[in-house]
């Protein structure tokens, strides 16, 4: 079934004043511990990128929705990064496999158990992460939002968890630690 789009005007609406606040001072402190790094782009970059999460782990958190646009601009930003590292072509066609093959079990999973498992906008932020990241890293990051998503369903007892609220803030450290 098709959803209906989330539009940019609905994304800010559900991103309050301290929410933007908040993904400034994110953005900011990702950019400035790199600053000394890689250079002003690439701190800008990482710091745009940094914001990004923050936001889907918000808008995630609170309405189990993952907004296309903002998986599509994780996206961009994170080729414009490895534009600057020389690794457009292999990160690219990293998020290519990387989408395909995260679909691929989504769809065996409903098949298998005749319900979701996963949502669109998880897979879709899971391919945009490999834009930003050597795809030697994508299993550690993964991992680690699953045990943290785990730890969450089982301190709760959820039977589904939003998993962009945990696969964006790990992307984040990851940012900083890896990319």
């Amino acid at each position: 079934a098709m959803t209906r789009r989330i539009s940019l005007g609905q994304i800010a609406g559900w991103l309050s004043p301290s929410d933007r606040w908040a993904m400034a001072g994110v953005g900011g402190a990702v950019a400035g511990l790199d600053a000394m790094g890689q250079g002003l782009a690439r701190s800008l970059l990482l710091g745009l990128g940094a914001a990004l999460c923050l936001a889907i782990a918000l808008i995630d958190l609170r309405h189990r929705k993952i907004p296309d646009l903002l998986n599509l601009a994780l996206g961009l930003i994170g080729l414009a990064d490895a534009a600057l590292a020389g690794a457009v072509a292999a990160r690219g066609i990293t998020m290519l496999g990387v989408f395909v093959a995260t679909e691929a079990l989504r769809w065996a999973f409903r098949r298998l158990k005749g319900r979701e498992g996963m949502g669109g906008g998880d897979i879709k932020l899971i391919a945009a992460a490999a834009a930003w990241l050597p795809w030697t890293a994508l299993p550690g990051w993964l991992l680690a939002a699953t045990l943290s998503g785990l730890a969450h369903a089982l301190s709760t007892r959820a039977r589904a968890i939003p998993f962009g609220a945990h696969l964006a803030p790990w992307l984040i450290l990851a940012l900083l630690l890896v990319a």
